[in-house]
C-alpha cells in the first residue's frame, strides 16, 4: 500500500470491491472509515449501473480487488469502460500487481512480453497452448497446487525453456524457483502440493530451424492433433512456434 493509496480511500464516499469482508480487513488496519459496497464478477452487470448512478450524483468512488489489480484478471473492465463512455474520471492508483512485480525479479528479458491469464483448465488445451509458444517471455497465473502437473506438460512441450515461478508474492510465504524445466521439477518433487498463487514465466529462446529435431516437431504437434486441430493448421502453427518450415512440420503431422 502507497500513502497515496490509503489517502484515497479515506476520502471517497465509497469502495466497491469484490469482498467486503476482505477489503474490511484492509480498511481495519488502516483505520479506514468509508463505506464498502459490493462489485465482482457475478453482480457485475448491475453494481456497474448502481456506481453509474452514484458518480452521476457527484459521488467519488474508489474500485479494489482483493488482491492484485483491478481489471487485471479480476473484476472491473465493465465498469471502467462504462465510466468512460459516460465521461466520468478515471485515475489508476497504482498498486501491487503479482504479475509486474514477478517479471521484474524473474531475471528474464522483458522488453517484451506475453501474458496469458491464466492456464486452461483442462489439461488438452494447456498442451495446446504450451506446444505454440513464441519466443520470448511468457507469463501465465496459476494455482500453486498445479505446478507439478504444469511443469511435467512443460517438460513434454517445451524442454528447453527457461522457467521461473513466483509463489505468494508480496505475501509472507513468498517463494522463488528459477531453472529449466528438469530443475524445477526436481525442486518440486516430495514437497506436496504447493499453496496459493503462482506467476508462471516462460523464456523460450529464439532458434532456427536447425535446432530443433524431428522429435521436438512430432512433441509440439501431437498435443494439437489429439485436441482437434486440423494437421494443416496445426503444422503452420507449430512451424511459426518453433521457428521451422511448414512444409517440414506438415510433412511429420502427417506421419503421426
Amino acid at each position: 500500500m502507497t500513502f497515496r493509496a490509503v489517502r484515497i480511500l479515506r476520502e471517497v464516499n465509497r469502495i466497491a470491491c469484490e469482498d467486503t469482508r476482505v477489503t474490511r480487513r484492509l480498511c481495519d488496519h488502516f483505520d479506514i472509515e468509508t463505506p464498502l459496497m459490493r462489485h465482482e464478477a457475478h453482480n457485475e452487470a448491475a453494481s456497474t449501473e448502481g456506481i453509474l448512478a452514484l458518480l452521476e450524483q457527484g459521488e467519488t468512488i474508489a474500485l479494489v480487488s482483493d488482491a492484485g489489480t483491478p481489471c487485471i484478471n479480476d473484476p472491473g473492465q465493465r465498469l471502467i469502460a462504462a465510466a468512460i463512455k459516460a465521461e466520468h474520471l478515471v485515475i489508476p492508483i497504482p498498486g501491487a500487481s503479482s504479475l509486474i512485480v514477478a517479471l521484474s525479479a524473474s531475471g528474464l528479458p522483458t522488453e517484451h512480453f506475453a501474458f496469458h491469464g491464466f492456464f486452461p483448465k483442462k489439461r488438452r488445451a494447456r498442451k495446446a497452448v504450451l506446444s505454440t509458444l513464441a519466443s520470448g517471455t511468457h507469463a501465465f497465473f496459476c494455482p500453486a497446487r498445479d505446478l507439478p502437473q504444469l511443469v511435467d506438460e512443460l517438460y513434454d512441450t517445451q524442454p528447453r525453456c527457461e522457467l521461473v515461478i513466483a509463489r505468494e508474492i508480496t505475501k509472507r510465504h513468498e517463494a522463488w524457483i528459477r531453472g529449466d524445466v528438469s530443475e524445477v521439477a526436481e525442486a518440486l518433487e516430495g514437497k506436496g502440493a504447493p499453496k496459493g498463487e503462482a506467476v508462471v514465466m516462460i523464456y523460450r529462446p529464439p532458434k532456427g530451424e536447425d535446432s530443433h529435431s524431428d522429435a521436438d516437431i512430432v512433441a509440439a504437434l501431437i498435443p494439437l492433433v489429439e485436441g482437434g486441430v486440423r494437421k494443416k493448421e496445426a503444422a503452420n502453427m507449430v512451424a511459426e512456434s518453433l521457428g521451422v518450415s511448414r512444409r517440414r512440420a506438415y510433412q511429420l503431422t502427417l506421419q503421426l
